[in-house]
């Protein structure tokens, strides 16, 4: 559950795989960068399995978490996977269905998104609309991946339009990447 397979049995950080630990890595920098910014109100923009969300209930100092995703099935294993993290408060956190485009709640005083803003179709939308639920003095950190700075048009259109690998097994039909919301694009 905790690790996509890789370690199903992982109940804490130390037990997770590198693509899971890179996001309680990621909030561990950043309240070491800057001591008591994992705080008050948070989002975690595109939570999937909500690996960093339940991570987040169990500072003392966060009030309340805010799991976001599109995916209804994400939302329903967001609250299995705060059941499975040792230190996890589970009544911490709120799972919200729905597009980063589009959030309701406001005052965030830290928004998250990791591995997420790249299935924006428009970073302008996207970015102006997570801006606008940040608390005043509230952060907003992205962790995400890209491609080379050196890609062109061409490499960001191959990368959209590749099947998903496996896509018939998991969704009974041959899928583009685009046709997840899955949008890649230069770092530059």
């Amino acid at each position: 559950m905790w690790a996509s397979g890789k370690r199903s049995d992982a109940t804490s950080k130390d037990d997770l795989n590198d693509l899971q630990w890179w996001r309680i890595n990621i909030i561990d920098m950043i309240n070491n960068l800057r001591p008591n910014s994992v705080s008050g109100k948070v989002m975690e923009v595109g939570a999937g399995q909500g690996i960093a969300s339940a991570y987040l209930t169990s500072f003392d100092s966060v009030e309340s978490v805010y799991a976001l995703d599109y995916s209804e099935e994400a939302c329903k294993l967001i609250i299995k996977t705060v059941s499975y993290f040792d230190k996890a408060i589970p009544s911490k956190l709120n799972t919200v269905h729905g597009s980063f485009d589009d959030i309701k709640d406001s005052d965030f005083n830290l928004i998250v998104a990791f591995g997420a803003i790249h299935n924006s179709p428009d970073f302008s939308v996207t970015f102006k609309s997570l801006y606008e639920k940040l608390a005043p003095n509230g952060r907003l950190i992205v962790s995400d991946m890209s491609l080379s700075y050196i890609a062109t048009t061409i490499d960001e259109e191959w990368a959209i339009n590749r099947i998903v690998p496996g896509s018939i097994d998991k969704y009974g039909e041959e899928l583009r990447f685009r046709d997840t919301n899955d949008y890649f694009r230069s770092i530059y």
